[in-house]
């Protein structure tokens, strides 16, 4: 197949036959499971999951791959939806907890949007598969202190373990991307590890907290936090937030929605 990618899509298509083989293996996928792969592509883990698998079904907008894939892999077991993957509601296709399985090479420009999205709707899935920009996967994987450390690793590791798996040069994809991409494991933390909070809280906490991310959390969170809270939740008011833990926002969070 020949397509000339869409630039506006972010297509850069998986074409290396040996890592294509060494994904497939670390999917590890099962006759009794139920797939979700995200953008399509060629068809490069389209074709080999298939027949693999339960069921797989496909987000894909662009309607000339769709049109091809469906013409050569005319299975019932595999269902497309051309769709903007960022307004795909998971509940249209799954209804059983922790029972969906999801992979996808990401546009590298809605990578962080479409995380945020899925994560509104973990209960469904069991374990997600995502190749990313190497930056994004090291941001999502991060320890306090370290340069990657922000908003997106707060919100990632309070949801789910992170789980870096390989790095994928540029010559992998067709057109070779200009940056290093890698390949992650996020799993949904079933039990949750953390207490519950308030999702609106938590997300304008870190996200205020990571907008002044070089200043001292007195200054940066001086919304919310008093000296007295500061001593109260026995956080340093000196402490950057790049400092701080997943556990203590949300212990910040559960203190502030008492």
């Amino acid at each position: 197949m020949s397509f000339t990618p869409i630039k506006k899509l972010g297509q850069h298509f998986l074409t290396d036959p040996a890592l294509i083989d060494i994904l497939i293996q670390l999917l590890c996928p099962r006759k009794n499971q139920h797939w979700l792969e995200i953008g399509a592509g060629l068809g490069a883990l389209t074709r080999p999951l298939t027949p693999l698998v339960k069921r797989l079904d496909v987000v894909e907008i662009d309607h000339r791959l769709i049109k091809t894939l469906k013409e050569t892999l005319p299975t019932p077991t595999l269902i497309f939806h051309e769709q903007d993957v960022l307004r795909f509601n998971l509940n249209s296709i799954a209804s059983i907890p922790r029972s969906l399985y999801i992979c996808g090479n990401l546009p590298y420009q809605i990578s962080t949007p479409l995380l945020f999205h899925i994560f509104e709707e973990l209960p469904l899935i069991h374990s997600l598969f995502f190749m990313l920009q190497k930056e994004v996967v090291e941001r999502l994987a991060a320890n306090p202190g370290e340069k990657s450390y922000g908003r997106l690793t707060v919100h990632t590791q309070y949801y789910c373990q992170v789980i870096p798996l390989i790095d994928v040069p540029p010559h992998a994809f067709s057109p070779p991307p200009k940056v290093r991409s890698a390949f992650v494991k996020l799993i949904p933390y079933s039990p949750p590890l953390y207490p519950p909070v308030d999702e609106k809280l938590f997300h304008d906490i870190i996200q205020q907290a990571f907008m002044a991310r070089r200043k001292a959390l007195r200054n940066a969170l001086k919304k919310w936090l008093s000296p007295i809270d500061f001593e109260h939740l026995a956080i340093s008011p000196q402490a950057r937030p790049d400092q701080l833990t997943v556990a203590e926002y949300v212990r910040i969070c559960q203190h502030l929605f008492r």
